[in-house]
């Protein structure tokens, strides 16, 4: 939800997607910019913005999905809503 995010970074810098492909998030630190190819989440503009969904763990190869909700349960702002979906 743009509206109640404030950019705080917490989503970017918790991802496990994130931390594996951005060693600065490991430090607490913003990733690099411009983001490379794996990067779910940038701070841009001051607001959160998802940018390669397709890299989520949520989202990994039927039966190996997981129910990661890290960004969701640590943002402080209530601002990430992980939808559930059955893909057809």
């Amino acid at each position: 939800d743009t509206e109640k995010c404030d950019g705080c970074g917490v989503c970017v810098i918790i991802c496990p997607v994130n931390a594996r492909y951005c060693p600065n998030s490991l430090s607490g630190k913003l990733p690099d910019f411009p983001p490379n190819e794996y990067q779910l989440f940038q701070i841009k503009n001051g607001k959160s913005e998802l940018l390669n969904l397709e890299y989520c763990r949520r989202l990994e190869a039927e039966g190996r999905e997981r129910e990661c909700r890290v960004c969701e349960v640590y943002c402080p702002r209530d601002a990430i809503e992980i939808m559930y979906y059955t893909a057809k």
